[in-house]
């Protein structure tokens, strides 16, 4: 066997495994942003009362995924070994993520951001997880595929007498804003 006949099997090959796929390439956008008052799981009715330490804010982003699709022009793909699809990450990205709540609280004025304040965490009963900061969470939902539900909480006690409604302000950056508020709570010792 020659060298050209190696390199002429090589080229069928790669034509094989690479060619015939479809760049079949896919992102996700966000729709709508959804916040709850929440314990584990389960959503808390308007005028709850609840202890600090199993309070917790749930987000639920509902998103639409999209493909790009480049069709082949080599050989049909029944004939691919194998293809591989990538995800691109969201079609317009999160540039702002706000929480505020209607009432002082930390020390913050009422209607100013409190994500400073704030542990995100991926899986609500998973004693492992540690949580993470705003910015890794945003870099998680622009990033990384099915990253959009998680449950804040807040690092510091709420010390409040009154029922606080919270706010959440996304904005995308093409400027679309997704805005949503919890029902009242008041979290208790």
């Amino acid at each position: 066997m020659n060298t050209k006949h190696l390199i002429f099997g090589f080229l069928v090959l790669g034509v094989l495994f690479w060619g015939c796929c479809e760049e079949k390439n896919y992102y996700n956008e966000i729709e709508s942003a959804t916040i709850v008052n929440s314990v584990k799981d389960m959503a808390l009715p308007d005028s709850s009362e609840i202890s600090f330490s199993r309070f917790r804010i749930n987000i639920l982003m509902q998103t639409i995924t999209f493909a790009k699709y480049t069709p082949s022009f080599f050989i049909q793909k029944s004939y691919a070994f194998s293809c591989y699809y990538d995800y691109l990450g969201l079609k317009k990205r999160v540039t702002k993520f706000e929480l505020t709540c209607d009432k002082d609280i930390l020390g913050t004025q009422a209607g100013k951001d409190l994500s400073k304040y704030l542990i995100f965490y991926y899986a609500y009963n998973n004693p492992q997880e540690l949580g993470i900061t705003k910015e890794v969470y945003l870099d998680k939902v622009n990033n990384q595929e099915h990253f959009y539900n998680f449950t804040m909480r807040f690092k510091e006690k709420i010390l409040s007498d009154e029922y606080l409604k919270f706010y959440l302000h996304i904005e995308l950056e093409d400027s679309t804003a997704l805005k949503s508020q919890t029902n009242y709570v008041k979290i208790i010792k």
